[in-house]
């Protein structure tokens, strides 16, 4: 599917969810990011995600952590290397991807990631965590 095709049909709910992945999570935040700054790309994204998961019932699996946490990592990365296309993007930062999300893991605890708060608000890395947390590769 197209950037554009993707980004509507995520916009208007008309994506299907089996086709709305992590990958196209992360596509669909690179992409708000290589248009809009850094703040309103988030706030773009996140209201959109909060829409879509309204519309297909699964508002318990939005986060506000996990998806401003993957905002500013795509944020951080693209601005030390630009990419021109996301694919290039990715092939530079595969950790992003990575099964089990570890970057994820390695700022935040199990327990505080699952809570309520961190579905609601972004919280910052968990400090006993975040010693070693590198967003950058």
């Amino acid at each position: 599917m197209k950037d554009e095709n993707l980004r509507r049909a995520f916009e208007d709910c008309s994506l299907d969810p089996k086709l709305f992945d992590h990958r196209n999570h992360l596509r669909l935040g690179w992409l708000y990011l290589q248009e809009l700054p850094t703040a309103l790309a988030i706030e773009k994204f996140t209201s959109g995600l909060r829409c879509f998961t309204r519309h297909v019932g699964a508002t318990a699996k939005y986060s506000e952590t996990i998806s401003w946490f993957y905002m500013l990592a795509i944020a951080e990365r693209q601005s030390k290397q630009p990419c021109d296309n996301f694919d290039n993007f990715l092939e530079s930062n595969p950790d992003l991807l990575a099964p089990g999300a570890p970057l994820l893991k390695q700022a935040y605890k199990a327990e505080t990631l699952g809570s309520d708060l961190a579905r609601a608000v972004f919280l910052l890395p968990d400090a006993s965590h975040s010693d070693s947390l590198r967003l950058s590769n």
